[in-house]
């Protein structure tokens, strides 16, 4: 949400645990619109009414944290990891999906990938 001041991170749940986990998703977001300023209003739009999507929450609430977990594991140490999710938000599907795959199979292949990401 964009106010005076600036961004504001809104989040709405029936439990804490889900209010925190919408709070950080918001807060990545907010990281990631960096990387996504080049799209236009309606691309973003689009993108974004598909990334977030109630029948996909179930999914996101059991895999989501170790995928995070997993994630975090295979960042560059010397850069941040707002950094790193800001190119990880410019990359097209299938290069994006092959990131995330390696993640998950391959976590020496996915700290190349990651390395390589805005060089």
């Amino acid at each position: 949400m964009n106010s005076p001041s600036g961004f504001t991170v809104v989040a709405k749940a029936w439990t804490f645990n889900i209010v925190l986990k919408e709070l950080i998703k918001g807060t990545a977001e907010l990281i990631c619109l960096h990387g996504l300023k080049s799209m236009d209003n309606f691309i973003y739009s689009t993108v974004m009414d598909e990334a977030d999507q109630l029948e996909h929450e179930v999914w996101m609430l059991q895999t989501g944290p170790e995928l995070w977990r997993r994630f975090i594991a295979v960042l560059p140490e010397d850069r941040t990891t707002a950094e790193m999710l800001m190119h990880v938000a410019r990359l097209d599907p299938d290069p994006l999906e092959d990131l995330m795959m390696a993640v998950v199979e391959d976590p020496d292949h996915a700290r190349v990938l990651l390395r390589n990401l805005g060089n």
